[in-house]
């Protein structure tokens, strides 16, 4: 479980640079428009892994009612 919510906090922060990079720098419309995608795709990639994190709270809280 630690290490979904490492790989949670380093898309965020991934996530922040690149809308920072997008909004502070000046470059081509094609290169937002790549930095958008993987934006996005890191946004969706967040939420599986927040699924997974609940999957895996759930599954933990099995074993612990089974002791």
């Amino acid at each position: 479980m630690k290490s979904t919510t490492n790989k949670i906090e380093k898309l965020q922060a991934t996530n922040q640079k690149l809308e920072n990079k997008i909004t502070t720098t000046t470059i081509s419309k094609e290169e937002t428009q790549k930095m958008r995608i993987k934006t996005k795709e890191n946004e969706v990639n967040v939420q599986k892994l927040k699924l997974t994190q609940i999957t895996q709270q759930k599954d933990l809280e099995k074993v612990i009612s089974m002791l």
